[in-house]
């Protein structure tokens, strides 16, 4: 199926569990590794992660899955991830995608049981609704970015902590002050494993 074993393991690995957050959770794991050893590129990174945050919204909607802890799984990480999963799909101009993860960080917001003063989520329906003329906000982003080393613990998390991490800076492209090293290129192996992920 696979013409390197690596992506058979991984396959493996998260259909070994029915349980969506554990599926997010492995997935994740690998999708660092991957980017941590250069076996992926940013556009494929970018698909996996679609595959992550599905498997995540699953738990947290759900009510096999969410109903037990009355939704309060849904923590400020998972708002950050959905915008910097929106940022990218705003870079390679994958709209649809980006209008469905507005609608996904919307409902995230609303599920979000932990309240407390944060860059982001004081501005959270802003964000979300970000699009690529949106200078001043883009700019937050790209100063955090700029000065995470400064930034204390307590005011996190930061976007910079989710993916695509330090592999891509979705708000400086945006801003034009960086260009994709990647294009919209994928390798057999990882459309094999997000065909087989949704089968």
């Amino acid at each position: 199926m696979f013409e390197n074993e690596y992506y058979n393991k991984i396959l493996q690995d998260v259909r070994n569990t029915d349980n969506p957050a554990i599926k997010a959770i492995r997935l994740s794991v690998h999708l660092s590794d991957m980017l941590r050893e250069n076996k992926i590129n940013i556009y494929e990174a970018y698909l996996l992660q679609g595959e992550i945050i599905s498997h995540r919204r699953e738990w947290y909607i759900l009510p096999a899955w969410g109903s037990t802890v009355q939704c309060s799984t849904v923590q400020i990480s998972d708002c950050i991830a959905i915008l910097n999963q929106r940022l990218l799909a705003l870079v390679f101009k994958d709209y649809k995608y980006a209008d469905l993860l507005k609608d996904f960080g919307i409902e995230a917001l609303h599920l979000c049981k932990e309240k407390r003063a944060h860059y982001i989520m004081d501005d959270y329906m802003e964000f979300i609704n970000i699009n690529a003329g949106a200078d001043s906000l883009l700019y937050k982003l790209y100063n955090a970015r700029q000065n995470y080393n400064s930034l204390s613990d307590e005011e996190g998390p930061f976007h910079v902590e989710e993916f695509p991490y330090h592999y891509c800076e979705p708000e400086k492209i945006l801003l034009g002050k960086g260009n994709l090293q990647s294009m919209k290129s994928i390798s057999g192996d990882i459309e094999t494993l997000l065909i087989e992920l949704n089968d």
